[in-house]
């Protein structure tokens, strides 16, 4: 099988190289995922696996940047009008997708919603005790987090999930800013059509434990690196490949060591390339050395042990 495979960027990679080369990366839609998303433990059954849960409601600001990027105007505002820090609303559960469609296309990882039992088992038993009776939301960090470190999931505004009711209204879980305070708690739950544009529901994401682990290894060989070879930008990360120009290095294909050091010469090998000769009609394999400063030397060795240790597990769908 071969390892190395000729490719021929789409406009993603083409975007993400452009993206590597002037600084600015996709992943600016939500910064680092660390600090946007919270563990949630496997039940206790192990019926639900760990998985991670959006720390706050997506917001306006987030929801603007997808349209702004796709070049779609925003959506009418709700009464109380849009507030770039207030939980984005009104969108319906196709217009929900498409967010987390472009999230993905993003970072190369799955966004979802929450099902309503992973939704029910990141809720626990919060009591935020949050005003209700408002005529509009609170802003998404603007009081305490529950005891799973996730705000705003008792009240604020209506939460989608994934789960379907006879195949046709989805389950919404929270309650919102426009119930009566003696009626919201974690358990709240109500039913909608996904056609449905309410100015009192918005959404959260969520993150297998699988595709977190992805985001986080690809970030740490992309930091690695960037400390390496701050001046080469024919180097490009992803969670599911590293890319060489125009040449793909799969993380999960074959359990073999992608990348060798040479201690004296102070050299990395990437390996290995099939080079292909159309004139002599032959196929030879060979890596693409990187040369490093005499002090990278501990961050190079750092950098070797994380990829040709990777947990192959992770890359398998």
């Amino acid at each position: 099988m071969r390892n190395i495979k000729l490719i021929r960027p789409g406009l993603l990679h083409i975007v993400l190289a452009i993206a590597l080369c002037t600084g600015y990366t996709l992943t600016a839609q939500l910064g680092d995922l660390r600090a946007q998303f919270v563990e949630v433990q496997a039940s206790n059954d192990n019926v639900i696996p760990t998985f991670y849960m959006g720390k706050y409601e997506i917001r306006v600001s987030e929801y603007r940047l997808f349209l702004n990027a796709l070049g779609e105007p925003f959506p009418e505002p709700p009464e109380y009008g849009w507030d770039d820090n207030l939980p984005m609303v009104g969108l319906s559960f196709a217009e929900v997708q498409n967010y987390c469609n472009w999230l993905t296309d993003s970072y190369q990882v799955q966004f979802t919603v929450p099902s309503e039992a992973q939704w029910k088992l990141a809720a626990g038993t919060t009591q935020d005790n949050l005003e209700s009776d408002l005529n509009r939301p609170m802003c998404s960090d603007c009081f305490s987090p529950g005891e799973s470190g996730i705000y705003g999931l008792n009240g604020n505004v209506w939460e989608w999930t994934s789960t379907l009711i006879d195949n046709e209204f989805h389950i919404i879980r929270g309650g919102s800013f426009l119930e009566n305070s003696t009626e919201l708690n974690v358990t709240r739950s109500s039913t909608i059509s996904p056609e449905l544009q309410l100015s009192d529901v918005g959404f959260r994401l969520l993150l297998t434990d699988k595709g977190m682990k992805k985001y986080l290894f690809s970030y740490e060989v992309r930091e690695l690196l960037y400390q390496l070879f701050p001046e080469y930008t024919n180097l490009r990360v992803e969670p599911y490949a590293l890319y060489i120009d125009d040449f793909e290095i799969a993380w999960g294909e074959q359990d073999f060591p992608i990348i060798t050091i040479d201690t004296t010469e102070k050299s990395l090998a990437f390996c290995c390339i099939d080079a292909i000769d159309g004139v002599m009609e032959m196929i030879t394999k060979q890596a693409i050395n990187f040369s490093f400063d005499e002090d990278k030397l501990p961050t190079a060795q750092q950098l070797v042990s994380l990829i040709n240790n990777r947990d192959l597990s992770i890359f398998i769908d």
